[in-house]
């Protein structure tokens, strides 16, 4: 039994070791964002250093509460979903159904083409829309940029309205900055609160969103 023991030290050694890394802790207390997600695969370790230790007893009650465990993590499943879906704040990793997502990446494009821009800014804080907007429209609609520049993780977007943005461009923010000749109010018109129509003579996109005292984070 001294390899089963010894596999047992170095698994607890480099379990705790591992706490001393920064992304470990990089994480909420949400089933989809969990700090767990990291240690996915230390019960399967610590199952197969049990499944080495071959007695009848022991065998039979090893399967056993792998069979209870397993009956009772499906009743629960569902009551667990809905519990973490109904905390937004905890919500680092944005959760919508499919239907949620398409509906607002057609309701993007079609603003986009109603008002002629090929950017939409989102941020920093919104309402209507979501991060998920920003990074998964981008693959339905190609010819509309979406940029959440507080955290953007599509840095090669970011780059581009740096050095090149369009003049004019939709935003989406819900938060309160001061008004000017360059920002048009077409939350009515569109029925999306916090809707903007901006447009710019010389300023960039991402100049003209920390001007506002903004900031802009890459991925």
């Amino acid at each position: 039994q001294w390899n089963l023991f010894a596999a047992t030290l170095v698994l607890g050694f480099i379990t705790f070791t591992s706490l001393g890394v920064l992304k470990i802790h990089d994480a909420r207390d949400n089933v989809f964002f969990s700090h767990e997600r990291m240690y996915l695969a230390l019960p399967v370790a610590v199952f197969f250093l049990l499944s080495r230790i071959k007695t009848v007893s022991f065998s039979l009650a090893f399967t056993t509460v792998g069979l209870v465990l397993s009956v009772f993590s499906v009743f629960r499943f569902s009551s667990i979903k809905e519990r973490h879906l109904e905390n937004k704040q905890l919500q680092v990793v944005q959760v919508k159904t499919i239907e949620e997502f398409y509906d607002d990446c057609d309701r993007i494009d079609s603003l986009a083409q109603q008002y002629e821009v090929n950017l939409f800014l989102l941020g920093p804080h919104y309402q209507y829309f979501s991060v998920t907007s920003t990074h998964g429209c981008q693959s339905q609609y190609s010819d509309v940029m979406l940029l959440f520049p507080e955290y953007e993780r599509k840095t090669w977007v970011t780059r581009a309205v740096i050095k090149t943005g369009p003049t004019r461009f939709l935003w989406h923010n819900t938060g309160k900055f001061e008004m000017d000749e360059r920002i048009q109010d077409i939350s009515d018109e569109s029925d999306i609160p916090g809707l903007y129509l901006v447009e710019l003579k010389q300023e960039t996109p991402i100049e003209f969103y920390e001007n506002l005292g903004y900031k802009v984070k890459n991925y």
